[in-house]
């Protein structure tokens, strides 16, 4: 009877899997100009994290709340499953972005030490630069007073 396209479980109700195939998932990102929020927080790297984790935590809220009106006309088992299963993929969603997060920071921490390291660099050479034009001058004056008028 599995494989029979009219075998329908117990646990789910017809309406629910005639819904779930015609409507997709609920995005947020949808609802905005997601695209144009991301190009302009590309350089605040935090700030989009946050923005990424903020649209999964809406998303999962929507899903849960709607999952959970769909699961009041079915059984209270399969309610529950479903709440723990989308519980358990929120806590792993926000545990993966703070990682993201994380590892953004170490990222922009590196870079701005290369920076840094770069803008060291250059004060040196331009103060031996200096020192060497200063030197120059020295010794053009030291020519200059020796040679007699």
């Amino acid at each position: 009877m599995e494989g029979n396209p009219h075998f329908y479980s117990s646990s789910e109700s017809i309406d629910t899997m005639q819904n779930s195939a015609e409507t997709p998932l609920f995005d947020v990102r949808d609802y905005m100009n997601s695209d144009l929020i991301r190009r302009i927080l590309l350089s605040y790297p935090t700030e989009l994290s946050l923005f990424e984790v903020t649209c999964i935590l809406i998303n999962n809220k929507v899903r849960e709340t709607h999952s959970t009106e769909v699961s009041h006309s079915t059984e209270v088992s399969h309610s529950t499953k479903t709440v723990k299963k989308e519980s358990v993929s929120s806590q792993t969603d926000l545990s993966t972005t703070q990682r993201i997060c994380k590892q953004i920071q170490i990222d922009k921490g590196k870079q701005l030490q290369k920076e840094l390291q770069e803008q060291q660099e250059l004060h040196t050479e331009l103060q031996q630069q200096l020192q060497e034009e200063q030197l120059t001058e020295s010794m053009k004056k030291k020519i200059l007073q020796s040679i007699p008028e």
